[in-house]
């Protein structure tokens, strides 16, 4: 009993200063009527790379579950982006890792979960290989025309990456749109994606290239019927004859503004009669700057047939 009365208007003053404090968080805290919340955000994934730039890594988790407690009012104004989550891989060297999430909030808001707290991360050393160009044609050019083979330059770029990532990638995609083109396009493509023998992307390598140039031939293209007119039969008396060409139409092929023809007609040909038939492949002679789909030849063939027997 004699320690409770010494001091004791310095204890009361304590005691009394204490529960001032108390209350004062009390009201702060939580107001009147206003009990504590919870609040969900799903954040991606922040990497800070290691420092050597020759180091490149892989993460097992890409998004983390944060949940931040407190007053309904201020968990109701906090936006996703001001949320910091990062794993800080800067002074890391190559190996196996469980590294630790870190997470900041904004203030007035506890972190009271964070899932998960660790990731796995692999650090490597960067390999590097050269991959073939793979250019990849999207919709569909005017009607009536034909697109050729397209040309990439370069023919092929550089890739790093972990070395297993960098062993499946087996081409560099480059997409080119060509709906509605009726002429030869030339564009640079640079979304450019490094895909697996089944078509399918592969992530944690980098494609070192500002784009690859690529140009895809198109041209119009039109039907016309070959023209026997030019071969020359000398005929016999009693005897017809049929000249028909294999194929008989062909498909042209020339730049956009072409005029095209309905016909074209074969080299000149002199056939002297036969009583069986007779056939030559001929070369097509085509107006300049076209071309034909194919072969520039076709089959002609001179069928005779009798109509009426000779004379005694």
């Amino acid at each position: 009993m004699r320690f409770l009365r010494q001091n004791l208007g310095l204890k009361l003053l304590a005691l009394f200063l204490a529960l001032c404090a108390w209350s004062i968080v009390r009201l702060t805290a939580a107001p009147t009527g206003e009990t504590p919340a919870q609040r969900v955000f799903f954040k991606p994934l922040q990497v800070t790379p290691p420092e050597d730039p020759d180091l490149v890594y892989k993460v097992g988790h890409q998004e983390v579950v944060i949940t931040l407690r407190g007053r309904r009012t201020v968990l109701e104004k906090i936006e996703p982006g001001q949320i910091s989550v990062d794993v800080d891989l800067s002074k890391r060297v190559a190996g196996d890792y469980m590294a630790k999430v870190d997470v900041l909030a904004p203030g007035g808001a506890e972190i009271s979960d964070v899932h998960p707290t660790h990731v796995w991360v692999q650090i490597t050393r960067s390999e590097a290989a050269f991959k073939p160009v793979r250019v990849q044609l999207l919709g569909r050019p005017a009607e009536g025309t034909h697109v050729g083979t397209p040309a990439a330059e370069p023919r092929s770029v550089r890739i790093t990456g972990p070395p297993g990532n960098v062993d499946e990638v087996q081409a560099v995609v480059a997409p080119v749109n060509l709906a509605g083109l009726d002429r030869t396009f030339s564009t640079r493509a640079r979304a450019l994606e490094a895909v697996d023998a089944n078509g399918r992307a592969i992530e944690s390598v980098e494609i070192q290239s500002e784009g690859v140039d690529i140009t895809v031939p198109i041209e119009v293209v039109h039907e016309a019927r070959v023209q026997t007119d030019r071969v020359t039969v000398r005929r016999a008396p009693g005897w017809t004859y049929v000249i028909s060409a294999d194929p008989p139409k062909v498909t042209l092929e020339g730049p956009a503004g072409s005029e095209m023809p309905d016909v074209v007609h074969t080299e000149p040909w002199i056939v002297q009669h036969a009583t069986r038939s007779q056939s030559r492949e001929l070369r097509l002679v085509l107006p300049e700057g076209l071309r034909v789909a194919g072969e520039a030849r076709v089959l002609v063939s001179v069928l005779p047939t009798r109509t009426s027997s000779p004379a005694p």
